[in-house]
């Protein structure tokens, strides 16, 4: 991973990205940093951005610089249920006194997924903001659970969330760098592990559980990535 000036790691939010760049940054001893504004200086080797990986990467290939684009997709409604609760989880915890206010909560949860739209315009974005010469979705390889493009500036990796057990070996194969995943900011260690875990059984067993598919279903994400 030497030829890279930048390993840029864009994420979307719960989809196990800080485990990665700390990870990369331990194997390879870089020092990692999060842009969070274009006011942000761009030297660590390694960053964590959302919405400005573009500049980043522009600032880069201006510069003609070799730069490593590493993202991560993940069924977008776990997604959606594993950021709530890191957002809400304490609060519910501590609103919870009996059976009744669980069930509630998690009647109103559900109504709030039934309603949700889901689409893909994170790596609809990506693709073009990048200038990709090929579409992230048909470039998916399903039994490989993940994509690896090189381009002139900018190689893209995609990894899946489903399929982290298998990152250290994909990235050993790809680059020949031994990564140890580390476990950080995962919800298995929060405090409202046990009532995320009751929410999701609640959903497998809920009647109005194909509902909430009919949406996602008709996504790339869905469609492509089978997940």
């Amino acid at each position: 991973m030497d030829k890279y000036q930048k390993i840029l790691v864009c994420h979307y939010g719960k989809v196990a990205s800080t485990s990665l760049v700390y990870s990369l940054g331990q194997a390879l001893n870089y020092k990692t940093a999060t842009i969070k504004s274009n006011k942000e200086n761009f030297n660590e080797k390694i960053l964590v951005t959302c919405n400005n990986y573009n500049n980043v990467c522009n600032y880069h290939i201006k510069n003609n610089d070799k730069i490593l684009v590493i993202s991560m997709c993940r069924n977008l409604i776990d997604r959606w249920i594993s950021m709530h609760f890191q957002l809400y989880g304490h609060k519910y915890i501590k609103n919870i006194k009996n059976d009744s206010d669980k069930n509630n909560i998690f009647k109103h949860l559900k109504s709030t997924l039934l309603k949700k739209k889901y689409n893909d315009s994170y790596f609809n974005t990506l693709g073009k903001n990048l200038d990709f010469d090929f579409d992230i979705f048909e470039s998916y390889d399903v039994n490989k659970k993940y994509i690896f493009k090189e381009g002139k500036c900018v190689d893209f990796l995609l990894l899946t969330f489903d399929d982290i057990a298998n990152w250290e070996n994909i990235i050993y194969d790809i680059f020949n760098i031994k990564v140890h995943m580390i476990k950080e900011n995962i919800g298995s260690c929060k405090e409202y592990k046990s009532l995320y875990k009751d929410f999701k059984e609640y959903l497998e067993n809920d009647e109005d559980n194909k509902k909430l598919f009919i949406d996602y279903n008709k996504t790339k994400h869905a469609q492509y990535f089978k997940i």
